[in-house]
């Protein structure tokens, strides 16, 4: 078994910039995925932070794709 998780989670309502933490964990868990969960869909679309490795998302976005 690989003990290492796939993916890092950050959930937030309005902050668009991810937290110290979620970039050390990142850094250190080295996951296959990251992610910034927001609840403003306007931020997914102007906020890239790729160059981070953390993909910024909508909660609607998240949330319709469990449906």
């Amino acid at each position: 078994k690989n003990p290492k998780p796939f993916a890092l989670i950050e959930v937030k309502s309005s902050q668009s910039t991810p937290t110290p933490s979620l970039l050390h964990y990142q850094r250190v868990l080295k996951p296959k995925c990251c992610l910034k969960v927001v609840n403003n869909e306007r931020m997914e679309k102007r906020s890239s932070l790729q160059n981070l490795g953390v993909q910024i998302i909508s909660a609607e976005r998240v949330l319709g794709a469990l449906v």
